[in-house]
């Protein structure tokens, strides 16, 4: 107790509680305005029929709960996961830094033993700012993403620089020749933004292989590793080659349409295809751009928390060149991420075989829902009435025929129907179980006149 109280380290039961409930008051309060912030945001959302938006703030809300149990588990067991000991010889590998002389309480179990322990409390508490970092970081930069490809759709009106004009309405015009009927004015500028807000909607989210992928970066995070000569460069490098291949399939569908000499109205009419993208996948670069911004977005989360809790001129940033490096390629990425890819994807992946869901409006869809739910209640009144039906047939009939049953064998029983406006009868063959239930299993059309 003497040395906490030398070292200011004051424990909860000789602090005053004033100023305990202040700081939870605090905290609570702040939570509640966040909380409440998204709230109002999603009853917007809601009120503006944006639906993949809606989807794209739960799977925010989603993943900072889930970093929220991660710190609230690193909390509870911080003092277990301290007294785990671990050889000198195993503690001393892969490190970032040179290791300084321990002096921490927390450690003098496994010092006894002439070991090191797995990760101190201190390292643990370090631990929980970075996944706090990690997390600001994540909704900061969906937020820039998505606000820079709105922009790019909305008022510049066209996906100019991305892809030339002469492009852009040939792959308009092929989109709506093999889609929808000639004439149709079918506005393809809004669908494109409802598509671009569904792929937000995926590039938002944190899936198991990317939490995989942000272990393994703070696995490299080891000097030995080097990884501030190269790691920077790998999402420009990956985010290059996927600007490249959406640009290539520009280019070979043009080719591919210049070949067959289709030309319809002055323009050359593209055939979407799904041939044209990586193993036939259009998905597959949205998810290449998903891990690009996650990457991206963790080295800049990185790079601050080091910066914050280590200093600038920290082992982690051994020169000023390559914390310009880290900062210039980070915010390069997001921009052309952002502002150029994601929108061109948006563009070049219309051209598939298949349509998506995004080319019907809200209201639309809700529509089809509905009518979707009422032709199935029709369905099944209609059957109910025919099974009714039937039954009464049978019953009908079973006054005047005389059937051979054996115990285990179905027997069938064959029955005038009339459906609808057909000009002839139909003979249907109604099968009939041990368990009396009766099913339609065959029909045949043929003229048949009741005496």
């Amino acid at each position: 107790m003497a040395e906490e109280e030398e070292e200011g380290q004051w424990t909860l039961e000789v602090t005053p509680t004033w100023a305990v409930a202040t700081v939870c008051f605090v905290l609570i309060a702040v939570s509640l305005l966040i909380e409440y912030g998204l709230h109002l945001l999603a009853k917007y959302f809601k009120k503006q029929r944006r639906k993949s938006l809606i989807q794209a703030l739960d799977k925010i809300k989603s993943d900072l709960m889930l970093l929220g149990f991660i710190s609230l588990l690193l909390t509870v067991c911080e003092k277990p996961i301290a007294n785990i000991c671990i050889p000198r010889s195993v503690g001393e590998t892969f490190i970032p830094c040179p290791r300084m002389k321990s002096d921490g309480e927390e450690e003098s179990k496994c010092e006894e033993q002439g070991k090191l322990s797995f990760l101190s409390r201190k390292g643990v508490q370090e631990l929980q700012l970075l996944i706090f970092v990690v997390a600001f970081f994540h909704v900061f930069s969906s937020f820039l993403t998505f606000s820079l490809g709105i922009a790019k759709a909305c008022f510049l009106r066209q996906f100019y620089r991305s892809v030339s004009k002469v492009d852009y309405f040939t792959l308009r015009h092929g989109f709506i020749m093999a889609h929808f009927a000639e004439g149709s004015n079918f506005d393809f500028q809004k669908y494109l933004r409802r598509a671009l807000e569904k792929d937000f909607g995926v590039v938002v989210g944190i899936s198991f292989w990317i939490w995989i992928f942000s272990v393994v970066f703070i696995f490299l995070n080891a000097h030995v590793f080097y990884n501030y000569f190269w790691l920077p460069f790998i999402p420009l490098a990956m985010l290059l080659i996927v600007g490249t291949k959406l640009q290539g399939i520009i280019t070979r569908m043009c080719v591919d349409t210049n070949d067959k000499s289709h030309v319809v109205r002055g323009t050359l009419l593209v055939r979407p295809s799904d041939h044209y993208f990586w193993f036939g996948r259009p998905k597959l670069l949205l998810h290449l751009m998903h891990l690009i911004l996650f990457q991206n977005s963790f080295q800049l989360a990185f790079f601050t928390w080091t910066w914050f809790k280590f200093g600038i001129r920290s082992c982690f940033h051994h020169e000023t060149e390559d914390i310009a490096i880290k900062l210039v390629m980070g915010l390069l990425v997001h921009i052309l991420c952002g502002y150029v890819t994601l929108p061109l994807y948006a563009l070049v992946t219309q051209m598939g075989t298949s349509m998506r869901k995004a080319v019907f409006t809200e209201v639309v869809v809700e529509g089809l829902k509905k009518w979707r739910v009422k032709a199935k209640k029709k369905v099944a009144l209609r059957n109910n009435s025919a099974r009714r039906s039937l039954d009464a047939s049978i019953t009908s009939l079973d006054t005047s025929a005389s059937f051979s049953t054996v115990d285990g064998v179905s027997f069938r029983v064959e029955l005038v129907n009339r459906f609808g406006d057909a000009p002839d009868t139909e003979f249907s063959a109604v099968e009939v179980g041990e368990d009396d239930s009766v099913g339609l299993v065959a029909a045949e059309t043929t003229e048949h006149h009741q005496n």
